[in-house]
């Protein structure tokens, strides 16, 4: 009868140890798939990075960049600068045309007055 408790209770232990290496094989499972999923979403990172990254998408934003610039200039210029240099002008020539008078007037006057 001491052979069977002993058997029944190697069978018993069997049993767990069998229940604990299910309970591993599951979670090993699990783990993998979970390190299987890391891979994938790592890998569409990395994916992304590089794409996001690379030179020529760099140039395809500079130079719409600099050509927008050179219009934005141009327009500024031909707006705003342009006129002011006319309107300088202008008054360049206005000024002149003051001083001759200012400069006459003051020459007839000193000739008016005498020695």
């Amino acid at each position: 009868m001491s052979e069977s408790l002993d058997l029944d209770r190697v069978l018993r232990e069997l049993r767990a140890r069998d229940e604990k290496i299910d309970a591993i094989a599951r979670e090993l499972s699990a783990a993998t798939a979970v390190a299987a999923r890391n891979e994938e979403i790592l890998d569409d990172i990395r994916e992304h990075i590089n794409s996001s990254n690379s030179p020529k998408a760099l140039l395809s934003w500079v130079q719409p960049i600099g050509a927008a610039g050179t219009l934005l200039g141009m327009l500024a210029w031909a707006l705003w600068v342009q006129p002011l240099e006319f309107r300088v002008e202008e008054l360049e020539k206005l000024g002149e045309s003051n001083r001759a008078r200012i400069e006459a007037f003051m020459a007839s006057t000193t000739a008016d007055a005498g020695p």
